[in-house]
């Protein structure tokens, strides 16, 4: 009974070891698996970070360019009103001031005239048209 006994306790510790050596295998093996992941996270963390830097860059690159092209933009609109004035004066072309100043002008002076051919009609020019009628038709 002593034999039995003691190949059962051997038995059955070789079959713990092997089974703790199967476990530390185990164990070692998602370590080596968390590592790999672990590298691959490092790996895509630093690409990431490499891709943020050059978004940041391209994002201030983009900002000089907008400066830069609201100053070009800011010169264009001033020559444009430079040049625009310049062709006004080349062409004798009025002002808005001045076209608003003429339209009220001739405004007035058709006015004044429409009174005065009114007046003249009404005291002179009547009879002599009716003379010329008279005259004329028969």
């Amino acid at each position: 009974m002593g034999v039995d006994l003691y190949d059962a306790i051997v038995k059955k510790e070789v079959g713990d070891v092997d089974k703790r050596l199967a476990k530390i295998e185990a164990a070692r093996e998602n370590l080596l698996e968390a590592l790999s992941a672990i590298d691959d996270i490092k790996a895509t963390a630093h690409e990431h970070k490499r891709e943020l830097a050059s978004i940041q860059k391209s994002v201030v690159e983009i900002g000089r360019e907008r400066d830069r092209l609201s100053a070009d933009r800011a010169l264009l609109a001033q020559m444009t009103a430079t040049e625009k004035d310049r062709l006004r004066d080349m062409l004798g072309m009025p002002t808005r001031l001045q076209s608003v100043l003429i339209w009220i002008g001739t405004f007035i002076f058709g006015g004044i005239t429409s009174w005065v051919l009114s007046y003249a009609y009404d005291a002179k020019m009547k009879g002599l048209m009716q003379g010329w009628m008279t005259s004329i038709g028969g």
